[in-house]
């Protein structure tokens, strides 16, 4: 894992929301590009904005990239960050009592026809403000993957959670 600064701009004024919709710009160039997008961050200190790229191979790796993304962050006393990343999602129906199993299978482990793949952009700031956005990604065996439409799901009823949330505390 070889994390790469991209780029630095000097972008005075930029809010949680102007560095979203760069990431989701990025996002939708990189699939109508390659098919794909890179797991990317973007770092928003006064008025620099730091473009990182993080490729990992393993948990491990994504452990470690994010913990180093996170002191990084602190110590430079970041304003915000946004991150994007391809996942897999999948719907676990609850028991009547409305709770969960014990032995959910995660997207990761089950079959491609159980779970669904998506482009995921989440913006924070310090102050605990966030966007979050999905596509849908089409899955073509020529590579040529695609985007569905833009989701952006409101904060309300999110709950933080996961290992890339709120990491400016």
């Amino acid at each position: 894992m070889q994390p790469r600064v991209f780029k630095q701009e000097h972008l005075p004024g930029l809010t949680r929301a102007d560095l979203h919709e760069m990431m989701v710009a990025y996002g939708m160039l990189e699939f109508e590009r390659r098919g794909a997008a890179p797991f990317m961050w973007i770092i928003k200190n006064g008025p620099h904005v730091y473009w990182i790229e993080t490729p990992w191979q393993n948990d491990a790796e994504k452990e470690a990239s994010t913990d180093i993304l996170r002191n990084l962050m602190q110590k430079m006393n970041a304003e915000a960050y946004s991150f994007m990343t391809e996942a897999w999602v999948a719907v676990e129906t609850a028991t009547p009592d409305g709770k969960f199993p014990a032995d959910v299978v995660p997207p990761s482990r089950r079959l491609k026809n159980e779970r669904d793949d998506v482009l995921i952009i989440h913006t924070f700031d310090a102050d605990g403000g966030f966007d979050s956005t999905r596509f849908l990604v089409t899955i073509r065996d020529n590579g040529r993957n695609y985007l569905g439409p833009r989701v952006d799901e409101g904060a309300l009823g999110m709950v933080p959670s996961g290992r890339m949330w709120n990491l400016l505390k």
